[in-house]
C-alpha cells in the first residue's frame, strides 16, 4: 500500500485549485467570442435623426415636406438590407415599427403635424419577392379624405394611417397582412380602421379586401372604418382565444367597443362606444367572421360567451 505525505496531498490541492482557476478566466475570455451576436445597425440613423429634428412647429409646410421626404429616402435605403428586418429604430421614437419576421413583413409608419392642425401620412412597407427585398414607399398628403370601404387600393392610393398592431396570413396564391390603425381627423373626432395588405407571389401589394370580412348583412367590404370622438377612446385590438367549441384551439380575434348613440353623449353627433359591450371577429376558415357581444373576461378559457343579442342589431348599435 503506498502512502502520500501531507505536504504532497497539499501540493496537488493547490494544483488542481490552479488548473480550475486557469479554466475559468479562460473560458471567461472565450465565451463573448463564441456568444457575440452580429450587431445590426442602420447607418443612416444619425442622419434620420437630424433630419427630424429639423421639423418643429415653426418650420413652414413646405420645408416639413422636404425634409420628410428626405428622411423617407434614407430610411428606404436603410431597408433595403435583409439584416434590418429585426432591427428596432429605438432612437426614432416617432416612428410605429411593425415586424413579422417569419413572414419577412415589416411596415413603418408616422404622422406629419402640418399647420391648422392637420396631418400628413407616411410609410415604407418592406417583404419578401422571391429573394428580393421589395420596399414600397407610402404617402397620404390628402387632408380630409374618407376611403371608399368598398374600394380596392394600389399603393399610390393608400389611404394614411399610422398602424399599431399587425396579423399575417397566407391566403390562396397571397400574404394577407391585417391592420389595426389610427388616424387623427379634426381636434375633436378620431378614426380606427381594420385595413388589409395583401401582397400576391409576384410581389404587387394592394390594400383592401372584400373577401377578408364576413359581416352579418350581404354588403362586402374592403375595409372597416370606425369614426368617434376623440374624448372618449375607442379599443380595437387583437385578442386570442384558446378554446372553440369545446376544443382546444388557438384562435385570433379582433375586438372592439360598439359604437351606439347614447342619450348621455346627445351632443355628439356620431356614435360613441359603448364601454358595456364588445364585438368583433374571429378567425375562421381563412376570413375574419363578424360576432357579437364578446365577453373579454372568459378569453383565456373559452371561446368569447355571447349574451342575447338585441333585435335589428348591426355593427353600430340598434337601428333606428
Amino acid at each position: 500500500m503506498r502512502y502520500f505525505s501531507v505536504t504532497a496531498l497539499n501540493r496537488s490541492i493547490r494544483k488542481m485549485i490552479l488548473m480550475t482557476l486557469f479554466l475559468i478566466l479562460l473560458l471567461k475570455g472565450i465565451q463573448p467570442v463564441f456568444s457575440q451576436e452580429k450587431v445590426i445597425k442602420c447607418p443612416q440613423e444619425d442622419m434620420l435623426l437630424v433630419l427630424r429634428n429639423q421639423i418643429t412647429a415653426n418650420t413652414p409646410d413646405s420645408l416639413k415636406l422636404k425634409y420628410n421626404f428626405r428622411f423617407m429616402e434614407l430610411l428606404k435605403e436603410c431597408l433595403m438590407s435583409p439584416d434590418v428586418i429585426s432591427y428596432s429604430f429605438d432612437s426614432l421614437k416617432f416612428l410605429s415599427v411593425l415586424t413579422h419576421e417569419k413572414h419577412h413583413v415589416r411596415l413603418i409608419t408616422w404622422q406629419l403635424e402640418m399647420s391648422g392642425p392637420e396631418y400628413c401620412y407616411f410609410g415604407l412597407f418592406s417583404y419578401q419577392s422571391g429573394s428580393k427585398t421589395v420596399v414600397v414607399s407610402l404617402s397620404d398628403t390628402t387632408l380630409h379624405r374618407k376611403p371608399d370601404e368598398k374600394a380596392v387600393y394600389d399603393k399610390k392610393d393608400w389611404y394614411g394611417a399610422v398602424y399599431y398592431d399587425l396579423n399575417v396570413t397566407r391566403r390562396m396564391n397571397s400574404t394577407v397582412v391585417t391592420l389595426l390603425g389610427r388616424r387623427n381627423l379634426t381636434g375633436r373626432i378620431s378614426r380606427k380602421i381594420i385595413e388589409f395588405a395583401s401582397i400576391n407571389d409576384e410581389g404587387d401589394l394592394l390594400f383592401g379586401s372584400r373577401n377578408m370580412l364576413v359581416m352579418n348583412h350581404p354588403k362586402e367590404i374592403a375595409r372597416l372604418i370606425f369614426d368617434y370622438p376623440s374624448e372618449i377612446p375607442l379599443t380595437l385590438k387583437f385578442e386570442d382565444t384558446r378554446y372553440v367549441k369545446g376544443k382546444p384551439k388557438k384562435q385570433k380575434l379582433i375586438v372592439f367597443h360598439r359604437l351606439t348613440r347614447q342619450d348621455y353623449f346627445d351632443h355628439y353627433d356620431m356614435p360613441v362606444p359603448d364601454y358595456e359591450f364588445y364585438d368583433g371577429f374571429i378567425f375562421q376558415d381563412g376570413h375574419w367572421q363578424f360576432i357579437q357581444d364578446i365577453d373579454l373576461r372568459t378569453r383565456s378559457s373559452g371561446l368569447p360567451e355571447r349574451k342575447r343579442r338585441e333585435k335589428n342589431t348591426d355593427l353600430f348599435g340598434p337601428l333606428k
